[in-house]
């Protein structure tokens, strides 16, 4: 696009890209910025010319020279404004690709952001699929953990003999303690009858006689 062109349609420009146009805006700035060096030289020269013509007009105003000639001074003048008319069309051109670059910028990040949504919401939904899987396992072998401490058909059986009921209770306690400490590592919540040795709404006094080793708040040794 020429800087002083009329902007392009940017459908029929297929390689209209923001990296086509910060270059152009690149360019279109370091001319600006070589521009605005010689507006300032031109700038000193007009002066200097204005500053010489006032100095002959008032010589020839107290009829000590002659009425000097003004084409210097029109000169100077004429390259000054050529240049600043210039320099000002550089400026907008400047403005104006730099707006366009942002508009740009703007599109293709949107475009970007939708190629990559879909890939985000797939894996979002694979990992949301593994965590039911996941969470469907843990269900399943809390339940099986359940009945192997809790059951009649389990570690807590009915066994004829004390031995083999107080073995059972330490197994029970002992892999009670291991579920317990493995759930909290992982931030899984148990059933809250795995604190109660598979009963419901067991109460502190209760729970002396389900756990021997288990000591009351009140009665605690400090």
């Amino acid at each position: 696009m020429s800087i002083f062109g009329k902007k392009p349609d940017l459908a029929a420009a297929p390689d209209h890209s923001s990296a086509t146009v910060r270059q152009e805006l690149e360019l279109t700035r370091e001319a600006t910025a070589s521009l605005s060096e010689k507006l300032a030289v031109a700038r000193a020269e007009l002066t200097d010319a204005q500053r010489r013509y006032d100095g002959g007009m008032e010589a020839h105003a107290l009829g000590t020279g002659r009425e000097p000639d003004r084409s210097e001074l029109h000169l100077a003048l004429a390259r000054h404004d050529a240049l600043h008319r210039i320099h000002q069309q550089r400026q907008t051109a400047v403005a104006t690709l730099a707006r366009e670059l942002a508009e740009l910028e703007l599109a293709e990040a949107i475009r970007t952001g939708r190629e990559m949504l879909p890939a985000m919401v797939a894996r979002a939904e694979a990992c949301l699929e593994q965590f039911e899987q996941g969470m469907s396992t843990a269900n399943r072998a809390e339940r099986g953990l359940f009945t192997a401490l809790f059951d009649e058909n389990g570690l807590k059986h009915a066994f004829v003999s004390e031995d083999l009921r107080r073995e059972a209770q330490c197994a029970r306690n002992s892999i009670r303690k291991r579920a317990e400490a493995i759930a909290q590592k992982a931030g899984y919540p148990l059933d809250a009858r795995f604190e109660t040795d598979g009963n419901r709404n067991v109460g502190m006094e209760e729970k002396c006689n389900y756990f021997p080793y288990w000591r009351h708040p009140r009665t605690e040794v400090r």
